[in-house]
Order: C-alpha cells, then structure tokens, then sequence
C-alpha cells in the first residue's frame, strides 16, 4: 500500500521517523502516527498525488501510497486529529478513486 522515506538533515538536527500505522477503505487511507508530547500548531501536513509528508520536529515521515489521494476531501477527510490518550495523530486522506485499492 505504500513506501517509506527516512531522511537525515546533517549530524546536529537527525529526524526521526515516528512509530506508524496505515489502514484503508474503500474512500480513504488512514495514517496513525505516534508522537508523544506534542504542539499540534508545529504539525506539517502536506498530500501531493501519491505523496504524504507529516513533519514534526524532529519527527519526518514520508508515505508514498500506490493509490493517488484528492487534495479536497470534503467534509469528510483531509484532516488531521491529535488524541491526547494514545499520543496518536490520526490523518484520514480521501483516494482520488474511491473504491481503489
């Protein structure tokens, strides 16, 4: 369903890759990503075809999906949630083609 990107920004300012997890249905992909202790206005969300960037400092996870996702999900997806119990962030992305795998 996706690939992953690690990258590292010089030796002083390494990125971490955040604890993840990705399930679908037929209209969205939904990304679970676990970052404890966090400011949600410093979250950067980005959604560009097939390409999802989460960036958080220091945290970067970078997704490339099999299916394109919509930039405008409606009222029903793009958005993004933060639950203070599990320290999850949870990104609900609307797929271009729905029913799509």
């Amino acid at each position: 369903i996706f690939s992953l990107s690690i990258f590292c920004v010089g030796f002083r300012n390494p990125m971490l890759t955040p604890s993840f997890r990705c399930t679908q249905d037929a209209d969205f992909v939904i990304v679970i990503i676990r970052v404890p202790h966090i400011k949600l206005s410093d979250v950067e969300v980005a959604v560009d075809g097939v390409q999802f960037t989460f960036y958080l400092k220091p945290y970067f996870l970078r997704l490339r999906f099999a299916c394109e996702l919509a930039m405008d999900a409606g009222e029903q997806g793009g958005r993004c949630q933060y639950d203070l119990a599990s320290e999850e962030v949870t990104g609900k992305l609307a797929k271009a083609i729905p029913g799509q795998a």
